[in-house]
């Protein structure tokens, strides 16, 4: 079998609504390209899990979501792991399932 991949394809980055702070709405992209997950995998390999976290929240929500988390007094963990959680299987949703045997 051969997949073709066509680099010079124009591909729309549509976004939804991931968490609002405050009445301020901050997004995801409704599809991330698997190229993020081999980044972070290999990122988390050579620097650890916080770096792959990171480049994650940066690739996903971006930094001004990240900002106004972080602007969050006692932000509930509860919260911040169901976010980071909705952000992990975006990258990773199908990638682990297929290396489970």
């Amino acid at each position: 079998m051969t997949f073709v991949i066509d680099t010079k394809a124009n591909h729309p980055s549509a976004r939804e609504d991931l968490f609002e702070i405050d009445g301020e709405k901050y997004t995801i992209p409704k599809e991330i390209g698997g190229e993020i997950g081999l980044i972070a995998t290999r990122i988390a390999d050579e620097k650890g899990e916080l770096a792959a976290t990171l480049y994650i929240i940066d690739n996903t929500i971006g930094r001004e979501a990240y900002e106004a988390l972080c602007a969050v007094k006692d932000l509930p963990k509860s919260t911040l792991s169901a976010i980071l959680s909705v952000c992990r299987e975006k990258v990773f949703g199908g990638m682990e399932e297929e290396g489970k045997g």
